[in-house]
């Protein structure tokens, strides 16, 4: 009965303790935006193209999405790159939160 008891109580402390947690999951603003930007001039300084960004990402994206997003730009070679559109679907469908 205290086995169960313990674990209860655990199994709480580290539930709540990920909700508390949550800003460590989430990248302001200006530092999801920074890093897109980023990663765009990057890609285009090495296919020798240039691109402009209409749209930011309101509000507080996860981590995971913005780091998914720079990740794929990173690997699209030169000739996807210098298409249309090359932003990936990736960028495209990050989803935010708003305060």
């Amino acid at each position: 009965m205290l086995i169960n008891k313990l674990i209860l109580i655990t199994f709480y402390i580290l539930f709540m303790a990920n909700c508390l947690n949550s800003k460590d999951k989430f990248y302001t603003f200006q530092e999801a935006n920074a890093k897109v930007l980023l990663a765009f001039a990057a890609k285009d300084s090495a296919c020798g193209t240039v691109h402009t960004i209409t749209t930011f990402i309101p509000g507080e994206p996860q981590k995971s999405d913005i780091d998914s997003c720079v990740k794929v730009i990173q690997a699209l070679d030169c000739s996807t790159w210098s298409a249309g559109d090359p932003t990936p679907l990736q960028c495209k469908a990050i989803e935010f939160k708003l305060k």
